[in-house]
């Protein structure tokens, strides 16, 4: 305390009500390093007593190395050397009693009182900054994600369609009294499509952010199909069990959802073991209630992490390594669905996550487009198709032509326009939503004002919630979802013509 303070009661007091009610850590040393006054926020930022703090040398709070090179630097200060702190403020690491550690901002001020050189530091707690800064960062990861799975998705699907096309024209030419190679080789080429297609569609779903419709599935077919998906994922040192319910376990989710936890749990179990072990996925139904088991051999979790498990952003990985959003994702779609999500872990042992989930009523069913006959369509008709992709262009041109449709064509909205300007009045705009250099919307409203008897189909690589959720289309507009097959297309020109 100043000899001014000390002639002045009131002001010291002030001071010390200011210091004491500050929300930030000051702490004050003399050109020692030992502490000469510390106030409560500080104590509560480190987790001392006063008593531990007065008179010790302020190096207690610091980890290695700074703590060994700490009465070096306030030497070197105090002997004319350069000014790495004072004044300026920086980003500091701070040690608890604990032995924890976390960031802090550091700012320093220097006093002299008579001879004696003091030394007041201004702490804040950084912690819940950079938590902060980091699920910022990650969020920003997850919606990079997101683009990027919707602008791939057009290209991809745009590929699997014409597989899919040039499967259906190969397949039309080996239909011949008994089978061949040649015709198992290309029907297991059109199956492979149709798989790829699945999964392009569940990667669209997973970057969402508002839900799908909800469906009745069941989970049985749920774990088969993934388990086709894991050969590349799991590797050949993770050995795979997979066991069923002995009847169909019907449950009500959300469209790609629950794809989405069992491939979380997969993926999560997968890092456990990364010199291999036993995963073991199982389907159970008891009563009115059905359960999915994933079971791990791999390194386990401490109570600490199962704590936090289902928080946002939480990870046990690098910050380069995934989002920290897997399982508070997974948690919310299970509960959203009815259900819970319970785990038992042990480390070195391994993990058990069970999901829980109240059991659905068996759907009715509903033939698919493949297995229902076509209404008759009026034939001759004029259906401009355009498609910048050639392949599936050609898909398409032989799906109408087949079917006794006249078909034009147009690689872009410029050449769309021309057919426009020169044809006579066409029965059907068949458009894709992206184009070099136009929008389907944007086409089909010129359309539609040249031409109000135009019936309009729109083709995208997303499914139709999402055009009508990113208001692209209107909720009554008719809409195929690459690829589409033969009839798929059929249906929907039935829809729109008649």
């Amino acid at each position: 305390m100043t000899t001014d303070e000390e002639s002045n009661p009131a002001t010291a007091a002030r001071l010390s009500a200011i210091v004491h009610a500050a929300v930030d850590g000051i702490i004050t040393i003399d050109s020692r390093g030992r502490v000469d006054s510390v106030n409560p926020a500080a104590l509560r930022m480190f987790g001392y007593s006063e008593a531990e703090i007065i008179g010790h040398d302020v190096s207690l709070l610091m980890p290695s190395p700074d703590r060994e090179r700490h009465a070096r630097y306030v030497s070197n200060y105090l002997d004319g050397g350069p000014k790495r702190i004072i004044g300026i403020g920086r980003e500091v690491t701070g040690r608890r009693k604990d032995g924890s550690e976390f960031p802090l901002h550091l700012s320093v001020g220097e006093a002299r009182v008579g001879d004696e050189v003091l030394f007041t530091g201004i702490l804040r707690d950084l912690t819940a900054v950079k938590k902060l800064e980091r699920e910022f960062l990650q969020a920003q990861k997850m919606e990079a994600i997101g683009r990027l799975t919707s602008g791939i998705a057009h290209d991809f699907n745009n590929l699997l369609m014409g597989i899919i096309g040039c499967s259906d024209m190969a397949l039309e030419h080996l239909r011949k009294p008994g089978r061949s190679p040649a015709r198992e080789h290309v029907e297991a080429l059109r199956e492979a499509a149709r798989r790829g297609s699945s999964i392009v569609a569940k990667l669209l779903a997973f970057s969402r952010k508002s839900p799908d419709k909800t469906i009745v599935l069941d989970l049985n077919e749920l774990v088969d199909d993934t388990q086709r998906m894991l050969s590349g994922l799991l590797g050949a040192d993770i050995r795979l069990t997979v066991s069923r319910a002995d009847a169909p376990a019907w449950v009500r989710a959300h469209s790609g959802q629950l794809e989405q936890v069992l491939m979380n749990l997969i993926v999560n179990a997968r890092h456990a073991m990364p010199d291999g072990g036993a995963l073991d996925i199982g389907v159970q139904r008891a009563g009115g209630r059905v359960s999915l088991t994933v079971r791990d051999t791999g390194c386990g979790m401490t109570p600490e992490v199962q704590a936090k498990v289902f928080e946002p952003f939480f990870t046990t990985r690098g910050e380069t390594e995934g989002t920290g959003l897997g399982l508070s994702t997974a948690y919310a779609i299970i509960v959203g669905c009815g259900g819970s999500i319970e785990l038992e872990s042990e480390p070195g042992v391994g993990t058990t996550f069970v999901v829980d989930l109240p059991r659905a009523p068996a759907p009715e069913r509903v033939d698919s487009p493949e297995a229902r006959q076509p209404k008759p369509i009026p034939r001759n008709r004029r259906i401009l198709v355009v498609e910048d992709d050639d392949l599936v262009r050609m898909t398409i041109r032989h799906y109408l032509t087949k079917n006794d449709f006249q078909v034009l064509e147009a690689r872009n909205g410029a050449e769309a326009q021309q057919h426009m300007e020169s044809e006579d009045a066409l029965a059907l705009l068949l458009t894709d939503m992206v184009l070099p250099d136009a929008s389907g919307d944007t086409l089909a409203r010129q359309f539609r004002a040249n031409s109000p008897g135009t019936s309009v189909v729109y083709m995208s690589a997303h499914d139709r919630q999402h055009l009508i959720e990113t208001g692209r289309v209107a909720a009554d507009a008719l809409t195929l979802e690459k690829p589409f097959s033969e009839p798929q297309l059929l249906e929907v020109i039935e829809n729109a013509l008649t």
